[in-house]
């Protein structure tokens, strides 16, 4: 998500995904911090807090100020334009939270995959206006899960993912680049569904091998592992190599491996 924080962020990835070989798919996070406001965009509706609407206000215009910054105009309109009806949607979702009190496990995965779909959506447009063919797969309409009653991600019915994924390529144009939403997924009974917190490099393995892909680029705005939290030692560097016992050891412990 750090990697698409801003307009001149999004320009950048672009540029790095122009340059790679083909084929190529592409997994995209939500912009950074969106993922956390839709949460206590939840929270607040769930507890009859009117802040709500000012956070999905204040998201809603973060995006169409990336729209216009960097994708042409004609374009843009026709974005800005879903952007609003997905807002609609979304406050409406919201809404019944508020009526409900429902600060549920199924309003939270209706609500926080949007900034997925938004920043694949962004992302695929920027593409386009550099002259490829790109395409915007919302991952709710392909990749079929089972929630998980704990806290486990959900596990993925393979079948039917890979049904629903020939059925989805049959409907669209053949693209140079497939963009699409990570962190989402939905239920054999369509209901949205997400692959947990920071599900995003877990949604770019699962399409690896629906796509049959011969390998995964995980890309980060950071030149690698640290051997300490920069942000709490100031002589903190980039490890120069790391086995993957030790980094499954960092795991453990909390580190933040992104």
């Amino acid at each position: 998500g750090s990697s698409l924080r801003t307009g001149g962020h999004f320009s950048r990835v672009a540029d790095i995904i122009v340059a790679a070989p083909p084929p190529r798919a592409v997994i995209a996070s939500a912009m950074s911090g969106v993922t956390d406001d839709l949460a206590r965009a939840v929270e607040a509706a769930a507890q009859r807090d009117p802040g709500y609407r000012e956070i999905v206000a204040a998201l809603q215009s973060r995006h169409v100020d990336v729209v216009r910054e960097i994708i042409p105009a004609a374009a843009a309109v026709t974005l800005i334009e879903k952007i609003e009806r997905d807002v609609e949607d979304l406050n409406e979702v919201l809404r019944a939270a508020w009526i409900l009190r429902d600060g549920s496990r199924g309003t939270y995965d209706m609500v926080m995959g949007q900034g997925e779909i938004w920043a694949a959506e962004i992302l695929a447009a920027i593409l386009t206006a550099r002259g490829l063919a790109a395409s915007a797969m919302d991952a709710r309409e392909v990749l079929v899960v089972e929630p998980s009653r704990s806290r486990a991600a959900p596990t993925v019915d393979w079948k039917r993912s890979r049904e629903q994924l020939a059925a989805w390529s049959a409907a669209h144009p053949a693209s140079d680049v497939l963009v699409v939403t990570g962190f989402v997924a939905a239920t054999a009974d369509g209901v949205p569904a997400t692959l947990g917190r920071n599900g995003s490099d877990y949604s770019a393995s699962i399409f690896a091998a629906l796509l049959d892909a011969q390998e995964i680029h995980i890309w980060s705005d950071v030149d690698g592992v640290m051997s300490a939290d920069p942000r709490l030692v100031s002589d903190a560097v980039v490890l120069e190599s790391l086995s993957y016992q030790e980094a499954s050891e960092l795991a453990y412990f909390g580190a933040k491996l992104t």
